[in-house]
């Protein structure tokens, strides 16, 4: 029999250590003109769906990601989530073992 609260309690470490990671580089890749879309980077963790959430709350977030008529796209967001997917599943799969071995 597993312990399911250590298992969950693994894989919500990941998810964290994984959100961090992302924000941090999502901010080194993202625009700094007024520090706006750098600030509205973050993650959040729903413990309870074992979901990570992460977001761009800068109103022009999709405008630089995306690009409009006349300025050129500057992706930060996109690019940083598929540089870091396989790794996200990595690390839960890991500490779900890890977790599920105890």
């Amino acid at each position: 029999m597993f312990d399911r609260e250590a298992l969950i309690a693994a894989v919500t470490a990941s998810l964290e250590r994984s959100g961090e990671q992302i924000v941090d580089r999502m901010r080194e890749v993202a625009p700094q003109d007024s520090g706006d879309l750098v600030a509205g980077i973050s993650s959040a963790i729903d413990s309870d769906q074992l979901t990570l959430t992460i977001r761009s709350d800068a109103p022009h977030s999709r405008y630089v990601e995306d690009g409009t008529a006349n300025t050129p796209a500057q992706p930060f967001f996109y690019p940083t989530i598929r540089e870091f997917e396989d790794r996200v599943y990595d690390d839960l799969a890991k500490a779900a073992k890890e977790a599920l071995d105890q």
